[in-house]
């Protein structure tokens, strides 16, 4: 991975127009989101194992044009998933090793273009899970290291005809 610092964000060029962003594993912090909510054409941006957090997220609420958004093992919270109302063309999001549980699957239901969901290693239960029946579109997700149950795994699956295991 290439390692990227809060520095190295505050030195891109303002007018360079950014579709797809990976920091993955870098040790950018809330600083670098306040330079990267600037960029409006985002459509990708990768922050798994980065030091973001609830305050940092906050400043992505511009991106409209966000299609794929990773928190894998970030240290976001369930008030991060709130953000997810600004991105109305979502179809892929990590909350992966995160401590989202239920209560963040409220506003998860509301991205209705939503294919792909990881949620592995999350406090997520067959409630939240159950509430996922309503996401048409989903594909893929990932409950692995959860405590959803087989069963509510494959009632959701009967309920979604997409959906994949």
């Amino acid at each position: 991975f290439l390692v990227v610092s809060d520095q190295d964000v505050s030195n891109l060029d303002s007018d360079t127009r950014i579709r797809n962003l990976v920091l993955a594993q870098s040790p950018v912090t809330d600083d670098s989101l306040k330079i990267i909510g600037e960029y409006k054409d985002l459509n990708w941006l990768d922050l798994t194992y980065s030091n973001v957090t609830d305050d940092g997220v906050q400043h992505l609420s511009s991106l409209s044009n966000i299609r794929k958004l990773s928190f894998e093992g970030t240290k976001i919270s369930n008030s991060s998933a709130e953000i997810l109302s600004s991105f109305p063309d979502l179809i892929e999001l990590d909350f992966s090793n995160t401590p989202i549980s239920d209560d963040a699957v409220a506003q998860i239901t509301r991205k209705t273009k939503l294919e792909v969901l990881y949620l592995t290693g999350t406090k997520i239960t067959d409630e939240g899970l159950n509430k996922l029946a309503s996401l048409r579109n989903l594909e893929v997700l990932d409950v692995r290291k959860t405590n959803v149950s087989d069963a509510a795994v494959e009632q959701l699956m009967k309920m979604l005809p997409k959906l994949q295991r």
